[in-house]
């Protein structure tokens, strides 16, 4: 019997993103390799070109089919000369080998590029303006447009001419044929179908970030006007790809100016729906095949751990004053990792009792659960029933006869009843008349097996306490990435420096320091516990001795050194980590009109008074001389919650138990008196009331004369333009 082979894995891809080729025109050679295709009798991989001198050319065989195909066009006529200038002039013959690879192979896999001479490397075209020849090996992407252009070829054709460049007779004319809009606008559909799990890398300030056009989509359907996607440095690879595209017209949904990218004209309706296809086409295109002892990865663009490598911080701590927006930030880019499979992240609070046993794992007590609990009815009726002291075998065997009846099983009940008793029944057949010597036979059998089975007792039904290893958040985190080595895995730890760190990592703080690759530079030897543990959810094929933190584990946390009762971090665990700071007014351009616009009253003053402009005149103040307070003790933007501004009577009320009760209890504790302006500054009841009365006055003059309330407040929005908020 013939069977198929086993299927065929394949190693991840390089994504590229660091190369540094540009690729100006790519819609016109997008345009030409499927114009190729289409000459050539649909060809499974073609050698399109031949030397010449230091370039290529289109080959004799290739240059004669195309002229055939084209001189029987019967919508414009076509200069044959001109034609094949245009075609060796096109970006398939003219860029580098590396920018071509970036666009068919991994934006929109359309064709595996290679050069003729194998023995090439792909960085042969780097250095000198050397062109080697080359040919296009063809994925079914090829087919899935060649549905689109069958239905129209003559039509197809003369839009690729366009795109590839040619100044044809009549393209004007036809140009503004509908036809001809409708044919170009169903193509550029498809292209931008067939792009949408390409990765881009671009560099915001000190950090990179990943994205997909997924998060493109979804940042500009949470409200912003535009994004920008060039970053702080040089785009490379990828990116320069997606410009160039968006530059072209070649995703349906965007329009792309000045480096930003924006939802074009009516679309944001039917971007919104696309958008959420999308998401899940990715969830979907990353497959996995559970063998029982590894998990085979069957997409070669599945394994994102090889394309974030060099690009995120492994550990992370973000930090900053209170209501700088760090978790908010922290759990936004953790989603946009793990591409919002909540799975994929574990969330902790660290706190003063937190310990190594709560955080990696240790036997702790469990309740049994009932053994009861999950059986059926049926099953539950039989047991309660042989445990029942109160009644004698023969009841017990009376009141169990109507469900081993129901279940055609009858013969079975005698024999179970001798596992447990000695004294006779009386028993009866399935048609209801009584059995032959009373099942004799049955029942002794069950008396004779009573030796070797353990029997129930209502002492086995009870819930008990035993004592099991239980993983903590950071070895749960651990085994998900070591079984899942394709995806990313983030551990947040919020407050982490509410605890003591050093007790709480113990000997995991071993496994920080990372190596160039981004997993643990050296290993720890892992307990009798850990271990069984690890063999449970990992399998005998796994070295469960000592582990790593592998490369697609990250650890993230938040922290803010001006809380009350936190610990402090030496030197050594500090140096193991990244530090993002959030300053105070980093984010506000993030708030709501609510926080911004002059809106609430205090006190009997009828002036309207805005959050952030209160915010800042009183960090102002307390920034003075006279108060001297740290940056870290003062308030960001998101100190108060939206929540809290819906109205004048809930922005008081949050005020007053959140604003005045942070400043009265942590930031001018000693300086209440000159601070707060009225009597009894020391009671915090005393100025809650004055507040009720007096609003803002019990401030000092800086607050109160500040220039954040005296005139409205400019804000810089993230598309660049200045905000002014209306009284």
């Amino acid at each position: 019997m013939i069977r198929p082979d086993s299927m065929i894995t394949y190693q991840d891809i390089d994504l590229k993103l660091g190369i540094k080729s540009s690729f100006p025109n790519v819609r016109s050679a997008l345009a030409m390799a499927i114009l190729l295709w289409m000459v050539s009798n649909s060809p499974g991989e073609l050698e399109y070109s031949v030397q010449d001198g230091s370039n290529i050319i289109l080959n004799n065989e290739l240059s004669k089919k195309i002229i055939s195909r084209t001189s029987n066009c019967k919508t414009v006529s076509i200069d044959t000369d001109v034609l094949l200038k245009i075609i060796n002039s096109n970006p398939i013959f003219t860029s580098q080998m590396e920018s071509l690879i970036v666009a068919f192979e991994l934006i929109w896999k359309l064709a595996r590029v290679e050069f003729l001479d194998s023995n090439k490397p792909y960085s042969a075209e780097r250095t000198g303006n050397v062109r080697y020849a080359k040919k296009l090996v063809y994925t079914i992407n090829i087919d899935i447009i060649n549905t689109l252009i069958s239905t129209n070829q003559d039509l197809y054709l003369v839009v690729l001419l366009y795109w590839a460049g040619l100044d044809i007779a009549n393209i004007e004319e036809a140009y503004l044929d509908p036809s001809f809009k409708n044919a170009e606008m169903h193509l550029i559909e498809l292209l931008t179908f067939l792009s949408e799990d390409a990765v881009f890398k671009l560099v915001d300030g000190d950090k990179e970030i990943l994205f997909n056009l997924d998060s493109v989509y979804r940042k500009l359907l949470s409200g912003h006007h535009s994004i920008d996607i060039n970053g702080d440095k040089e785009p490379k690879g990828s990116l320069r790809i997606l410009k160039s595209l968006l530059r072209d017209g070649l995703n349906s949904f965007l329009n792309y100016s000045d480096n930003k990218v924006s939802i074009g004209i009516n679309k944001e309706l039917v971007l919104n729906s696309y958008q959420k296809r999308v998401s899940c086409y990715l969830q979907l295109s990353s497959k996995h095949v559970n063998t029982g002892q590894h998990n085979v990865v069957t997409s070669t663009h599945a394994n994102l751990a090889s394309c974030i490598d060099d690009a995120i911080c492994r550990q992370r701590i973000f930090f900053g004053a209170p209501g700088t927006g760090k978790s908010y930030s922290l759990n936004e880019e953790a989603k946009s990792l793990v591409s919002n499979e909540n799975d994929q992240i574990e969330r902790v609070t660290f706190h003063p009792d937190y310990t190594y046993a709560n955080f990696v794992g240790s036997y702790k007590p469990i309740m049994k659960q009932n053994k009861l609990e999950g059986l059926d009815q049926d099953t539950k009726k039989v047991i309660s029933v042989l445990l029942d002291e109160t009644k004698t075998t023969q009841e017990k065997y009376n009141d169990l006869v109507e469900t081993f009846q129901n279940n055609n099983d009858l013969t079975r009940l005698p024999a179970l009843l001798g596992l447990y008793f000695d004294d006779d029944f009386i028993t009866i057949k399935q048609d209801g008349t009584q059995a032959a010597k009373n099942n004799s036979v049955e029942r002794n059998h069950g008396r004779a097996l009573r030796k070797y089975v353990q029997l129930l007792s209502e002492e086995s039904y009870k819930e008990k306490i035993t004592y099991e290893y239980v993983p903590g958040p950071f070895m749960r985190i651990l085994v998900k990435a070591l079984q899942n080595p394709d995806k990313p895995y983030v551990l947040i730890v919020e407050e982490i420096n509410r605890a003591n760190v050093s007790a709480v990592f113990g000997d995991v703080f071993q496994l920080l320091d990372r190596n160039n690759d981004g997993e643990s530079e050296y290993s720890i030897t892992t307990t009798a516990d850990m271990r069984a543990y690890l063999q449970r959810e990992l399998g005998h094929y796994k070295d469960i001795n000592t582990i790593k933190i592998p490369s697609n584990m990250f650890i993230w946390a938040t922290m803010n050194s001006a809380d009350q009762g936190v610990y402090p971090m030496d030197t050594a665990f500090k140096r193991r980590w990244d530090f993002s700071y959030y300053g105070l007014d980093d984010e506000e351009d993030k708030l709501s009109l609510a926080a911004i616009k002059p809106r609430f009253t205090l006190g009997e003053s009828a002036e309207l008074i805005s959050w952030n402009g209160l915010r800042k005149a009183i960090n102002d103040e307390l920034s003075t001389d006279t108060y001297n307070v740290n940056e870290d003790k003062l308030m960001g933007p998101f100190f108060l919650s939206e929540g809290a501004l819906k109205d004048n009577t809930s922005f008081k009320e949050a005020f007053k138990n959140k604003v005045l009760m942070y400043l009265f209890d942590d930031v001018v504790k000693q300086k209440r008196r000159s601070f707060f302006k009225c009597e009894n500054s020391n009671r915090y009841s005393s100025i809650c009331s004055a507040f009720d009365r007096e609003g803002i006055k019990i401030f000092p003059n800086g607050v109160i004369n500040s220039k954040w309330l005296q005139e409205d407040e400019p804000v810089t929005s993230e598309d660049g333009e200045i905000r002014v908020t209306e009284v």
